[in-house]
């Protein structure tokens, strides 16, 4: 699981539209408090000494902070971790930075939705106007990458950059990027505020066209952006039984939500900000048990009221991340469930089109009547099925990755299949799956 420092808490020098912190941040007026003692002190017990990797400087905007005390966290997770890690929205990046990014080996996690004006709806603030932000983070991009440091992305799909106008340019970024070994996640916008919903949030309609879309752009139209861009190559793994990657396709126990553990400010410990669009952030208690009633929900509801009961891609998506829940209601489904289902749908096409022998997750039967017991069984925590079992020798007399006749000739199974060590989890708003893993929308 991902673990983020949230050492602004939610302060940030710019005012995204769609900011998922925004309201709490308007709730604490925008206060910088923290404690660097308690901080390091939580960094030390839970999350030193476990072998996992480095949690990320977060924010809000993480350095709005001064330069020492960036600084002094890069260090004290490089010293735990030999790595660091942070999320920003670029805008402060300077060459002093660009050397403490070298001195910690920090992977950076840039926040931008695409050149201007594609970047529009991050509002900047302090007297600067938001092109000359975009700009700024633009060329912070390409200093970093020059520099040899880490980059991933974040890029937030609303009307401003995915609309039909301005997706060819929004395209023509991503395919830049892939080419300087540049990659990250591309999220769907999520706004509650209805009126600014309705103007710059996707319709379910329009998020399902671009996902189908952008899917192919990825994994079909250019081989070189495969390996960069989420959330499209997780599916394609997820449905493969190779666990499930990124947060939002995991069950998530939303008022003990784990898929982001973060140390706040004063270095208590709380649950993915996500879950706090009442203005409340719910603390974690690292033992608590956790429940899973979303899940028994949307597992026996209807589509046609709100629920996912009897739809293909239950087992690799789980109604996706309940922030997302339709209108604001975390016990639904996402309110892009088409979205996901399509990019899911285009993805299962284009690998059976090239081998239609090939056995998805969504082709076996549940390994048991329980949803959560056959969850765990396929997300690391227990056996697998081999998806090119009809392609081999081993599983079928007649192997062949098309013809029918290998299936009628399908051999019984001569050992216990390969058992998996629990896979890692990214969280929904982190540009990698590995320790570079940071964002923010």
């Amino acid at each position: 699981m991902g673990s983020s420092i949230k050492v602004t808490g939610v302060a940030c020098n710019i005012n995204c539209v769609y900011c998922y912190e925004g309201d709490l941040r308007k709730e604490v007026q925008n206060e910088v408090k923290y404690d660097l003692d308690a901080i390091e002190k939580a960094m030390e017990e839970r999350y030193g000494k476990d072998g996992s990797s480095a949690p990320n400087l977060h924010g809000g905007e993480a350095l709005i902070i001064p330069k020492r005390d960036v600084e002094r966290l890069l260090k004290k997770m490089y010293e735990l971790h030999g790595s660091s890690s942070v999320q920003t929205n670029g805008v402060l990046i300077d060459e002093e930075y660009i050397e403490m990014f070298k001195r910690y080996k920090t992977s950076v996690g840039i926040s931008f939705d695409g050149p201007w004006p594609l970047n529009k709806l991050r509002v900047a603030g302090n007297g600067m106007s938001t092109k000359e932000a975009t700009e700024r983070t633009q060329q912070a991009i390409y200093r970093l990458h020059e520099a040899g440091i880490s980059v991933g992305l974040i890029i937030v799909l609303h009307r401003a950059n995915a609309s039909p106008q301005y997706l060819p340019k929004l395209k023509e970024f991503v395919l830049e990027m892939s080419k300087m070994g540049i990659g990250g996640r591309l999220n769907l916008c999520i706004i509650d505020d209805p009126i600014l919903k309705a103007k710059q949030e996707l319709t379910e309609e329009e998020a399902a066209d671009v996902y189908r879309d952008l899917a192919r752009f990825v994994l079909v139209e250019h081989p070189e952006l495969k390996m960069r861009w989420q959330p499209f190559r997780d599916i394609v793994d997820n449905l493969l039984g190779n666990g499930l990657g990124t947060c939002i396709f995991h069950p998530c126990s939303y008022f003990e939500a784990d898929g982001e553990r973060v140390i706040m400010g004063d270095g208590s410990l709380a649950n993915c900000l996500k879950t706090a669009k009442s203005n409340y952030v719910y603390l974690r208690e690292p033992e608590t048990e956790k429940n899973h009633v979303r899940e028994e929900i949307l597992s026996q509801t209807p589509y046609e009221y709100g629920g996912c009961k009897g739809c293909r891609y239950w087992r690799v998506c789980y109604g996706v991340c309940p922030s997302e829940g339709i209108d604001g209601d975390w016990r639904n489904r996402s309110r892009f469930c088409k979205a996901y289902y399509g990019a899911y749908e285009s993805v299962e096409n284009s690998l059976k089109a090239l081998l239609p022998n090939l056995q998805l997750v969504v082709d076996t039967e549940p390994t048991s009547d329980d949803w959560y017991q056959d969850y765990r069984e396929r997300s690391g925590y227990g056996y697998r099925h081999d998806p090119f079992e009809l392609m081999t020798q081993r599983g079928s007399s007649i192997p062949s990755s098309w013809k029918f006749q290998a299936r009628g000739h399908r051999k019984a199974r001569q050992a216990q299949p390969q058992r998996l060590v629990e896979n890692g989890v990214s969280h929904g708003d982190r540009p990698h799956g590995d320790h570079s893993d940071h964002a923010d929308q």
